[in-house]
């Protein structure tokens, strides 16, 4: 190899427990719930679906080669919404969008350095609280729809090691607006089945 080294840098995402966002696309599958004495005040909603992180390698940084890249995870959130009036509503979630996970290698005779480089490199999938208003649309008692506007307040921590190197950590914070839409199908009363796009 002409006395170049190889280098193998392996970043995990770790934002369990702990977490713009790098763009995220979610679509998830929910039920959303009002019980008799609080239904025309407040909801309350769980949803399990599929996130995807938005990520790329940098153009000077195309002299690493990706290994794999994991950019996908089970997402799942839980949220309480309160009807101001019949269309209009706000509340809180809790979203976990998962984990995920980059291999990269490239030929360097200055490991340390384009591991410090290639390190943030990482599909970006944290958790942690949103505020969200929506309108929603009620065309029938059991069809509804919702457009809605958050802001997504996530920490999330990632780890890169590289081979027989030391284990970069970071620990960011940050805050991020995201917009959606939701159809819902009325199963019971007050119960809705719900397909749910984020991005």
């Amino acid at each position: 190899m002409g006395g170049l080294g190889l280098l193998l840098i392996s970043v995990l995402v770790i934002s369990r427990r702990k977490s713009l966002l790098p763009a995220f696309a979610v679509v998830t599958t929910g039920c959303l719930l009002s019980s008799g004495a609080v239904a025309n005040a407040w909801t309350f909603e769980g949803t399990v679906g599929q996130a995807k992180a938005k990520t790329s390698l940098p153009a000077s940084k195309q002299n690493a080669s990706v290994v794999l890249v994991d950019d996908e995870d089970t997402s799942w959130s839980l949220g309480a919404y309160y009807n101001l009036t019949r269309n209009w509503q706000m509340g809180l979630r809790y979203i976990d969008l998962g984990q995920g996970r980059v291999e990269l290698t490239a030929n360097t005779t200055t490991p340390n350095d384009i591991h410090s480089d290639l390190s943030r490199y990482v599909p970006i999938l944290p958790n942690g609280i949103a505020a969200e208003i929506g309108y929603r649309f009620i065309p029938s008692e059991s069809l509804s729809s919702t457009l809605f506007l958050g802001a997504y307040h996530h920490q999330y921590k990632t780890q890169s090691e590289m081979t027989g190197g030391a284990m970069l950590k970071y620990k960011e914070t940050d805050t991020r607006p995201y917009a959606g839409v939701s159809v819902g199908y009325a199963v019971y009363e007050n119960t809705e089945l719900l397909l749910k796009y984020t991005y």
